[in-house]
């Protein structure tokens, strides 16, 4: 929105302060673009939102910590990091099904 000469100079003498938008991609951040989720101790991170029916290997982490991924904000440290993005494309594989699951394992210790 722009404002007019006498509606800036009305602000100006009100003291009212103008704000500018900026633009959305100088908003947002690498971090801030991605989503962070938390199920049990796990953080799942992506680059967009977790569709309502979740892939299979994610349910079975809803049912092995009977809980639901909840979205969070980034954490400030986070030692047990899924990466939606890449898990998904690779799950269809015995071989990445049985890494995912060792990664499991050893946060859970």
């Amino acid at each position: 929105m722009k404002l007019s000469k006498l509606q800036s100079r009305v602000l100006d003498e009100m003291g009212i302060p103008r704000w500018t938008l900026k633009s959305q991609q100088a908003q947002v951040s690498s971090e801030e673009a991605a989503y962070w989720y938390r199920v049990g101790p796990l953080y799942l991170k992506s680059s967009k939102p977790l569709p309502v029916q979740l892939p299979q290997w994610l349910q079975d982490l809803v049912l092995l910590f009977d809980t639901r991924p909840t979205a969070i904000k980034p954490p400030i440290q986070a030692d047990s990091v899924i990466s939606v993005d890449e898990v998904n494309p690779q799950i269809n594989t015995p071989s990445a099904k049985k890494a995912l699951w060792l990664t499991i394992q050893q946060c859970q210790k």
